[in-house]
């Protein structure tokens, strides 16, 4: 069994044999991430084609900054109840991935 390590390269290495993702997004998309490797388990990959381009966006933005910035940034703008400061050495992402990631999340339809 392997699994993907990129969110943004499952779909095609779901296609080619695999069997699921290690995933970043699904901390912030976590029903459609879920959704999206269902349906590549089921081999409906229509629906998951769908699902990866609503995705895709936020899955780059995700990495436009260090980790976990955007991730976090990403959950506090999808979940009320997240902290707004961050402990260091972790720091909020600049404002050009805070936008990357705002527009992902609209595309993704999560705001």
């Amino acid at each position: 069994m392997q699994l993907s390590g990129n969110d943004d390269m499952a779909l095609a290495f779901n296609a080619t044999g695999g069997v699921g993702c290690i995933s970043v997004t699904a901390n912030v998309a976590p029903a459609l991430c879920a959704a999206f490797q269902a349906a590549c388990a089921a081999g409906d990959y229509a629906a998951a084609l769908e699902l990866h381009d609503r995705l895709f966006a936020l899955h780059v933005a995700l990495f436009t900054d260090a980790s976990p910035g955007p991730v976090k940034y990403a959950l506090s703008r999808v979940r009320p109840d997240f902290p707004k400061a961050l402990r260091l050495p972790m720091t909020w992402p600049s404002e050009t991935s805070q936008r990357a990631v705002d527009a992902g999340l609209a595309a993704a339809g999560l705001v």
